[in-house]
């Protein structure tokens, strides 16, 4: 099963394939009719590990993190963690321009753990729809409440 089948919305590069990557790339695959987010590639340390792991049917692998971050592509998703190489990946994707946003499970593990659904009643807000009605009259003033001396 593959996130990007049409071409035409939302792409995303993944960096980072282990255990945050692996979960949030099967996450997004299993979101694709209601979100539309295709996943552009995949960078992993190791191809033969992702492939072992599912990865490679998702979504191109690479191990190549600064080509992919500063490929055509709406968002890049650093998973990788730590600051080395994320750091010079992060930095490489947004002199190309790119937006990117960074989560692992040490640092914003509140992120991964909202996209996978947050556990019990809790998930993600990916909407919101509200109604305003007209106000036609505002009060204010100020509340004065007297204080009762203890005898």
């Amino acid at each position: 099963m593959s996130a990007s089948p049409s071409g035409s919305g939302f792409r995303i590069a993944l960096l980072g394939g282990g255990t945050v990557g692996a979960a949030v790339a099967r996450g997004l695959v299993s979101r694709y009719e209601e979100w539309g987010i295709e996943i552009a590639g995949i960078a992993v340390r190791d191809v033969a590990k992702a492939e072992a792991a599912g990865l490679g049917k998702i979504a191109p692998l690479t191990t190549d993190p600064v080509t992919l971050a500063a490929s055509d592509v709406d968002l890049v998703v650093e998973l990788m963690g730590g600051l080395d190489p994320a750091l010079s990946v992060v930095e490489s994707a947004l002199k190309a321009g790119r937006p990117v946003v960074t989560a692992n499970k040490d640092e914003n593990a509140d992120l991964y753990w909202a996209l996978r659904g947050g556990g019990g009643n809790f998930g993600v807000v990916v909407s919101l729809e509200f109604q305003a009605h007209p106000v036609t009259m505002v009060l204010g003033g100020l509340a004065l409440v007297a204080r009762r001396r203890r005898k």
